[in-house]
């Protein structure tokens, strides 16, 4: 059954009369009228806009499109979205309502004199609060549905922003500014309760269906807060990009990606693989295989909630694709995500699916993260490569855990707009030990949730599984989740180095400069990894002047440390006598994980066991070596971990390993090592995300902020005369506000870093920035201005992989050594980047 009762012939009149007027509606059938289930399922294109003649009879959305076509192609849409998740007749209530408001007289004053011309201020007219009004008076003040009204309420009345808090200074949120606006402008109210078309419409709204449909899916979700803060999300998601869609007419197709034709090209690039090594296949080319098949054989599970714990150099990219592959044929789910940590594994990533797709990597992948470049300069490209970063519809997409995360916990309908396309898909999070701990609990309820609720499975791979199933808020894995299991005698294969305690006495950064040099004059390709940049550069300067010396920071722009990087993979993998493959580098922790990059030895400067786990997979990586090859740990003197708090905690809890003399069981050591980190009382309380350094003192936490809601729900006890509120209490915007997954705001600095035998692009592209400001200042043009931006938010792209990051409080100093681009971006003074080494600046004001 519908949300709507069955219609009688008298609509069928209704539309008829409006098909006079709008050719876009004549294209429907008579049995396709408001109330029947054809037309909930079918409608999901607008049709052309030019379509809708204006009269003074029929109320406009917007230039070409009648306002009752706007309203049923975004609910029919929205409703496509939700009905497999079980809310497809309360989205199509969200869609049918979003834009009541536009029947009002001050809405059509507004639209006519902007389409006439006149000057006006974009949305001086508020157009979601009727519908929201609306939904609050049809659903009342029963305690059993009072949070239903002010969900939905919610949702239409944020369409064009974002979500607000459900509950705030002891009130409901909804009702008070819904009732504030409807006081304000009594008129617009009445002028839409008096269209005859929206009296149609509210009339024939079964609202015992919506109700049904909600308590529905709160059982379904345990009726936890937090989940049902989610599930708000969702339908928030639905009607966002129904609405932007149906607006700016996107066709939204319901098909399957060509999962068949992609698995067919993975094959034979791993057959291409397979001929190449099978002249001298290694042990560990055979268990690679081995790690694969295994892979591909679990393909046909329900979906669920998975591990792919491989030791580092198994494969395990190719590897999770074939299983994402299958699995997502063998299930009918509609789109594979991997979400990586850093930056340069993404690179990597996408440079190897490119290759295997081939001419179809355009058309299946999607590379949502700060280092890709769109080479094409066509504005069809451009607005397609952005639609597709709002909507992720997309076959494959690669993108970051920062947006992954921020895009669900934030408000914004921006950010939201994609998040329904993340039900039914298959989640790959390479490299999952890299999630700070304060994300940790909000982390394991989004992959419950996607899973539960959307049908999504999620593979969680990494070398060193963190025990994410053991904490407080664990993941729920499915059935025996692991998909790879390895014999004994296969795993031997990857002891490929042996761990070496220096941690007493502790060493200066000048003698672990002279450890590197004694390494590397015994001719082995060396890497030392510290902990912060002060380090890195006081390491690296302690080095004698030597043929072979890299170095590797975040005070390097990415498109320097990729350059660097792609040298050194070409140095070490050389294996012709004349090569050069004497490589010396000293680096910051950017380079433990996921960099397919291997040297003779590495240096570790102590810190959490993980990461010193994960650097040892760049020592040995490919078992040249028959014989282990030495991971050296060492504590450096007089370390100052202040600024970073989670490498401070591991390095203690490394020197627990130390003591408790557990570092010759590397297995058995890491396993203890996430039984102390998870069982920490401080470590605790941070995995639900303190707003505060000072929690309890002050501040709160995130995790309960978006469910329970404890402070806010007694705060309304409190003033209510001890009367709880029945409805949902998170607090959407509170906790969007004071979300990041890296701490602290910073600001970009654009460098002038020019690539080897590479023309001055930042040069070029900075002046090319400044040339369209002073476009913007003397063309007046509503297309042409529109056009100009687009270009500026392209150059914009192309700048941040020459820009690095600095911390808020040191702008002053930046000020200094930088000159401010058209009030946009800071670009850094030559006299201050060095093509070695980065920013130069011996004040070290990036806080080491």
């Amino acid at each position: 059954m519908n949300a709507f009762a069955h219609s009688n012939g008298g609509d069928v009149a209704k539309w008829q009369t409006l098909q006079a007027h709008c050719k876009a509606v004549a294209a429907l059938s008579e049995s396709r009228v408001i109330g029947t289930e054809t037309d909930l399922s079918h409608v999901s294109y607008l049709p052309s806009r030019t379509a809708c003649v204006p009269t003074d009879d029929v109320a406009l959305a917007r230039e070409g499109q009648s306002l009752v076509s706007h309203l049923e192609g975004v609910a029919s849409l929205a409703q496509r979205f939700a009905d497999p998740f079980g809310l497809g007749h309360i989205a199509y209530v969200c869609g049918v309502l979003h834009d009541l408001g536009k029947y009002s007289l001050a809405f059509k004053k507004y639209l006519k004199e902007a389409l006439s011309g006149k000057p006006v201020t974009r949305g001086e007219v508020s157009h979601a609060w009727e519908g929201a009004l609306a939904i609050l008076r049809a659903i009342g003040e029963d305690p059993a549905t009072i949070g239903l009204a002010d969900i939905l309420a919610n949702v239409v009345a944020s369409h064009h922003g974002g979500l607000t808090d459900m509950i705030s200074d002891s009130e409901r949120v909804m009702p008070d500014r819904i009732n504030a606006h409807s006081k304000i402008h009594p008129e617009q109210m009445r002028d839409v309760m008096e269209s005859n078309e929206v009296t149609d419409i509210l009339a024939r709204i079964d609202w015992n269906v919506v109700r049904s449909e909600f308590t529905d899916v709160q059982e379904r979700t345990g009726k936890k807060s937090f989940n049902i803060h989610l599930v708000v999300k969702f339908l928030f998601s639905c009607l966002v990009d129904a609405d932007r869609c149906n607006a700016a007419g996107v066709d939204t197709p319901d098909s399957s990606p060509d999962w068949d034709e992609m698995e067919r090209r993975l094959d034979t690039r791993l057959a291409a693989f397979d001929k190449v090594s099978n002249n001298s296949k290694s042990p560990l080319d055979r268990v690679r295989a081995l790690i694969s098949a295994q892979c591909s054989g679990h393909a046909a599970r329900a979906p669920g909630v998975f591990t792919l714990s491989v030791p580092t150099g198994g494969g395990k990219t190719l590897s999770s694709l074939r299983f994402a592959i299958r699995h997502a044929r063998a299930n009918g789910l509609t789109r594979i995500v991997y979400v990586i940590p850093y930056l340069s594994i993404i690179d990597q990533t996408a440079r190897d699916f490119r290759k295997i797709f081939g001419n179809r990597a355009d058309d299946w992948l999607l590379e949502h993260h700060s280092n890709f470049l769109l080479e094409s300069d066509n504005e069809d490209d451009e607005k397609r490569y952005d639609l597709g970063t709002q909507r992720w519809d997309s076959p494959v997409i690669v993108t970051t855990m920062v947006q992954f995360l921020e895009s669900v916990m934030s408000n914004k309908a921006s950010d939201l707009r994609k998040f329904h396309n993340m039900m039914r898909s298959v989640f790959v999070f390479d490299e999952v030990q890299a999630l700070p701990v304060k994300c940790t609990h909000l982390f394991n309820a989004t992959v419950n949730f996607l899973y539960k609720f959307g049908g999504s499975s999620c593979v969680l791979c990494s070398a060193t599984q963190p025990a994410l199933a053991k904490v407080e808020r664990p993941i729920h894995f499915s059935p025996f989740p692991d998909l790879v299991i390895l014999p004994d005698a296969d795993k031997t294969l990857f002891r490929r180095t042996v761990l070496i305690d220096k941690t007493s006495p502790e060493f200066t950064c000048e003698e672990i400069a002279e450890l590197a040099l004694s390494r590397f004059q015994q001719g082995k390709n060396t890497l030392v990894v510290v902990n912060t940049k002060s380090e890195a550069r006081k390491v690296f300067n302690g080095l004698c002047e030597t043929n072979g010396k890299y170095f590797l920071s975040t005070d390097m722009c990415p498109a320097h440390r990729l350059d660097v990087i792609d040298k050194m993979r070409i140095a070490l993998d050389c294996d012709k006598d004349e090569c050069n493959r004497h490589v010396l580098c000293v680096s910051t922790q950017l380079i433990e994980a996921g960099v397919d990059i291997s040297f003779d030895c590495v240096i570790r400067a102590e810190s959490g066991f993980d990461s010193i786990v994960q650097v040892a997979g760049r020592c040995n990586r490919h078992g040249r070596s028959s014989t282990p090859q030495e991971v050296i740990i060492v504590r450096v003197k007089d370390e100052q971990l202040g600024n970073l708090p989670e490498i401070e905690l591991g390095k203690r809890l490394t020197d627990r390993l130390i003591r408790d003399h557990l570092l010759e069981t590397p297995e058995r050591a890491l396993e203890t090592y996430y039984q102390y980190k998870f069982g920490d009382n401080e470590q605790k309380i941070l995995m639900y995300y303190p707003t505060s350094k000072d929690f309890p003192k002050s501040g709160t936490l995130l995790f309960d902020v978006l469910g329970k809601n404890t402070l806010a729900r007694q705060a309304f006890k409190d003033a209510h005369n001890g009367v709880s509120y029945s409805g949902l209490h998170s607090a959407f915007q509170f906790a969007a506000e004071h979300f990041a997954v890296i701490d602290g705001f910073h600001i970009g600095v654009v460098v002038p870093y020019i690539k080897p035998g590479g023309t001055d692009e930042v040069q070029a592209l900075v002046s090319d920035f400044i040339a369209t400001g002073e476009h913007l200042r003397v063309i007046f043009d509503r297309e042409a201005r529109a056009a100009i931006y687009r270009e500026r938010s392209r150059i914009l792209r192309r700048l941040q992989q020459y820009t690095v990051s600095v911390f808020p409080n040191r702008e002053a100093a930046i000020q200094q050594m930088a000159s401010k681009i058209d009030d946009a971006f800071y670009l850094l003074s030559p006299d201050h980047y060095d093509s070695v080494i980065g920013f130069t600046d011996e004040q070290g004001f990036l806080n080491g």
